[in-house]
C-alpha cells in the first residue's frame, strides 16, 4: 500500500514522494519518484512501515512509522535529518503528523504518545499529552489558534495547548466520538468533530457543545481531512460514497456515487460497501476528485455532485490522490503509482 506526502505543494523539485507499506518482506520505505517518468530518484528504508499521511515541511518530509518513530528526511536525497520515538504503546501507531500554522512545528501521536518537534532543528518542544491513547487510528489532529484538536477512537474529543501539551478540555458525547471518521477541524472559533452519523460543534475556548447535527450518513471510517470549498464540506463516508455538507447547516447537499468496495475496511462493514476513505482534492474548473476502494478515481462537479469522470484501474485505493498542476497522482493497494492528466 502507498500513500503520498501531503502539503500545500507536495512536489519538491520534480519529485513526488510516497511511502511503501511492505513490511512482510522487509521492504518498507519512503520513495521519491520523478514526476514525469516515474523513475525512482531515491529510496530510504524505514524501521517499520508508515501507515498514514506524511508532511512536506519546507525541504523535508516528516512522517511517523508504525512503531512510533517520528522522523524527518531531506526531500532532495532522502537522508535522515532527525528521528525521535514516541512513548511506548502496545498498539500500532497510525496517527498522522500535523503541521502548526508557524510552518515548522510538527505534532505527532495521540494522548500520552503526543510529541511536538521543531521540524527544522529536530528539537523536541515537549513530549506526552495529557489524555489517554485509546484505539489506534490514522486520524490527524488539527492545529490552529495555539490549540491542538484530537479525536480518539472510543475516548472522545480533546483540546490541548500547542505550547505545552497541557489538556484544556475533553468531551465524550457518545456518539459521535465513539467511531470518529474524518479528521477534526478548528474553524471560526469552533472545534468540529465528525462522528458516527453526525457532526458536532464545540466552543473552542470552553469545550461546551454548541450543536449536534444528524446527517443521515455513516462517518465511521477514517477518511482524511474534509475538503472545504465554496461554503461546503466534502467528506468521504463508509456507505454513501462522498457527500457535500452545507458548512452552515451540515445538511447533505449531494451524494457522489462510487461502486461497491473491493475489500472491507470499516469496522463491522463487509466488502461491497460504498466506501470513500481518502481525502478529496480540488481540480480545476470546479471539480472534486477522490480515489475509492472500488478500484477507481472519481470526479464530481462541486456545485451539484454530478459524476463527470471515472478512471477505473481495478485495484482498491486506500490512499488519497495528489495534484500538481495538470497532473494527478494515485497510488493503489498493489503498490502501483500512476500519473493522469486532469
Amino acid at each position: 500500500m502507498l500513500d503520498f506526502v501531503h502539503g500545500e505543494d507536495f512536489a519538491f523539485e520534480g519529485e513526488v514522494v510516497a511511502t511503501a507499506d511492505d513490511e512482510n518482506r522487509n521492504r518498507q520505505a519512503v520513495y521519491a519518484l520523478d514526476t514525469k517518468s516515474g523513475k525512482t530518484i531515491w529510496r530510504t528504508p524505514t524501521v517499520n512501515s508508515v501507515k498514514n499521511r506524511m508532511l512536506l515541511v519546507g525541504d523535508r518530509i516528516v512522517a511517523v512509522d508504525a512503531e512510533g518513530f517520528f522522523f524527518a528526511l531531506a526531500a532532495s536525497d532522502g537522508h535522515e535529518i532527525w528521528r525521535h520515538q514516541l512513548r511506548f504503546s502496545p498498539s500500532v501507531e497510525l496517527s498522522a503528523p500535523a503541521l502548526a500554522p508557524d510552518g515548522r512545528t510538527v505534532v505527532a501521536g495521540v494522548g500520552e504518545r503526543m510529541m511536538s518537534v521543531d521540524a527544522q532543528t529536530g528539537n523536541v518542544n515537549w513530549s506526552g499529552g495529557k489524555f489517554p491513547i485509546g484505539e489506534p487510528s490514522p486520524i490527524r489532529p488539527d492545529i490552529a489558534d495555539g490549540k491542538i484538536l484530537s479525536v480518539v477512537n472510543w475516548r472522545g474529543t480533546f483540546l490541548s495547548d500547542l505550547q505545552t501539551g497541557a489538556l484544556l478540555w475533553k468531551r465524550n458525547d457518545n456518539p459521535p466520538e465513539r467511531y470518529p471518521g474524518p479528521d477534526p477541524v478548528i474553524r471560526d472559533g469552533k472545534a468540529i468533530a465528525f462522528g458516527s452519523t453526525s457532526v458536532v460543534e464545540y466552543d473552542l475556548k470552553t469545550g461546551e457543545q454548541i450543536r449536534r447535527v444528524e446527517c443521515g450518513v455513516s462517518f465511521v471510517m477514517p477518511c482524511g481531512r474534509p475538503l472545504f470549498a465554496e461554503g461546503r464540506w466534502i467528506v468521504g463516508t463508509s456507505r454513501a460514497g462522498i457527500v457535500a455538507l452545507d458548512a452552515a447547516t451540515y445538511k447533505v447537499l449531494w451524494r457522489g456515487k462510487v461502486g461497491p468496495a473491493l475489500v472491507g475496511l470499516s469496522a463491522y462493514r463487509p466488502s461491497g460497501s460504498l466506501d470513500v476513505n481518502t481525502e478529496p482534492v480540488m481540480l480545476p474548473n470546479g471539480l472534486v476528485a477522490a480515489a475509492a476502494v472500488d478500484g477507481a478515481i472519481h470526479v464530481w462537479r462541486l456545485s451539484d455532485g454530478e459524476h463527470v469522470r471515472e478512471i477505473r484501474t481495478g485495484v482498491p485505493y486506500l490512499a488519497g490522490v495528489a495534484v500538481q498542476g495538470d497532473a494527478l497522482f494515485a497510488a493503489d493497494l498493489h503498490g502501483n503509482v500512476r500519473r493522469f492528466k486532469v
